[in-house]
C-alpha cells in the first residue's frame, strides 16, 4: 500500500561557483585525494545539504557532482543497509531508493566514490519515522569527535548509530576503544530482534536486578537460551564481554533463530589452545560465517574484551549478512 503519496523527491549534489571548485581543487591538492564530492538537494536557486531533507515520500531519487583533477574515471557506488543499490560511472552518477520497501526506523546509506587509487565514503541515517516522514542526516553525528575518517571501524561505528544499535558515549565520544558490558552486547541483540521490552519482567539471575536498563533484554535473552550466565544464577552484567562469549551467543542466537550458518572450516588460530573448549566451535563457526575476524598472526585473542568498534563490526557484518532489513 502507498502510504507516502507520489512525491519523488530528489537529492543532488552540485558544485558551485568558481571559488568553490578552486577551493575544492586546492583540497584535494592539500590531500592527495583523486575527488571531492557531494551529496544533497539542489534547484536553481543552489545547493542544499542532505541533512535538511524532511519529508514524507516514496523514493529518494540521489545524485553525486564530482568535482577532481584527473580525468580518469569516477564509480560511484550506493548502498543501503550493506545491499548494493546502484553504481555507475556516468555522471549524475544516479540512484533510486524505494522508501516504501522500509521499515520504521533508521537505515544506512553508504556513499562509496572511488577514483585513481583514491576511495572516499560518506555515511548517512536514513529515517523512516510516522506516517513515512523520511529524514536525512549524518550516521555519525556533528560533533562526534574521536572516530576518525580512516579509522578501521569508522563504518561499523556509523552503522550501528545510523540502525539505532549503537548510540554515543557523550555528545562528542562514541568511545570506539572503550569495554562492551554483557549487559550491553545483549541489549543490543534485542534491539536487533525487535524485542517487546514490556513482555519481559522479573530476573533468571541474582545479579540481575528487574527494572534496570538492560534486564529486560537479559531475560528475553534468558528465556530463549542465547545466555546462560556465568554461573551460580550470575550474569554479571557489568563484565565487559569477551571476544569468544561473543561468538556463543551469535551463534547460539541464529541456532535458535533459524539462522543457517556454515559449518567450522579453516586453519586453526595460532591462539586456539587458549580459546575455552564450550567456545571452539562457536569461535569456528562465527569465523566461517563471517561474523568475527582474527587479529594479526592468525590470533584471536579469545579472553580479551571486546572493544565498541569489534562489536559494532560484528553487529554490522550479521545483519548485513543474514538479518532482512
Amino acid at each position: 500500500n502507498n502510504t507516502r503519496g507520489g512525491n519523488s523527491y530528489t537529492l543532488f549534489a552540485e558544485s558551485g561557483a568558481n571559488e568553490y571548485l578552486a577551493s575544492v581543487y586546492t583540497e584535494l591538492v592539500r590531500s592527495n585525494a583523486a575527488m571531492e564530492y557531494r551529496l544533497g538537494n539542489s534547484d536553481v536557486c543552489g545547493y542544499t545539504e542532505i541533512t535538511n531533507i524532511d519529508e514524507v515520500t516514496d523514493t529518494l531519487n540521489l545524485s553525486v557532482y564530482a568535482t577532481y583533477p584527473t580525468t580518469d574515471d569516477v564509480m560511484v557506488t550506493y548502498y543501503l543497509d550493506g545491499d548494493l543499490v546502484s553504481e555507475s560511472i556516468a555522471y549524475p552518477y544516479e540512484a533510486e531508493l524505494d522508501m516504501n520497501d522500509l521499515s520504521a526506523g533508521g537505515h544506512f546509506l553508504k556513499v562509496k566514490t572511488a577514483c585513481m587509487e583514491t576511495t572516499c565514503e560518506l555515511y548517512y541515517k536514513v529515517n523512516v519515522g510516522e506516517g513515512g516522514r523520511i529524514t536525512v542526516s549524518e550516521a555519525i553525528p556533528e560533533g562526534v569527535d574521536d572516530i576518525p575518517q580512516d579509522y578501521w571501524g569508522r563504518e561499523a561505528a556509523a552503522f550501528g548509530m545510523a540502525r539505532g544499535l549503537f548510540n554515543g558515549t557523550s555528545a562528542t565520544k562514541f568511545s570506539p576503544l572503550g569495554d562492551v558490558s554483557r549487559a550491553m552486547f545483549v541489549t543490543i541483540l534485542a534491539r536487533l530482534s525487535g524485542y517487546d521490552p514490556d513482555a519481559y519482567s522479573g530476573s533468571s539471575f541474582d545479579d540481575v536486578k528487574e527494572g534496570e536498563w538492560y534486564s529486560a533484554a537479559v531475560e528475553w535473552a534468558s528465556s530463549y537460551g542465547i545466555v546462560k550466565g556465568t554461573g551460580n544464577r550470575a550474569f554479571s552484567p557489568d563484565d565487559p564481554i569477551s571476544r569468544q562469549d561473543m561468538c556463543v551467543i551469535m551463534v547460539r542466537y541464529c541456532g535458535i533463530f533459524g539462522i543457517a550458518l556454515e559449518s567450522p572450516s579453516g586453519d586453526k588460530f595460532n591462539d586456539d589452545a587458549k580459546i575455552s573448549d564450550y567456545a571452539k566451535d562457536a569461535v569456528y563457526t562465527a569465523r566461517s560465517a563471517g561474523i568475527v575476524t582474527g587479529a594479526s598472526g592468525n590470533m584471536f585473542n579469545p579472553k580479551n574484551t571486546a572493544s565498541r568498534a569489534e562489536a559494532a563490526a560484528v553487529f554490522m557484518r550479521f545483519m548485513i549478512n543474514f538479518v532482512n532489513r
